[in-house]
């Protein structure tokens, strides 16, 4: 089922990108506190 696909990817990325912007926020607290 096509959309079935479409949505777990898009789950998948979802999550990916959750964590990219958790990466960057810690980093830029790291760089605030310099």
């Amino acid at each position: 089922d096509k959309g079935g696909k479409v949505a777990a990817a898009y789950e998948q990325f979802g999550k990916e990108v959750a964590e990219l912007g958790e990466k960057q926020r810690k980093q830029n607290r790291a760089d605030r506190i310099r």
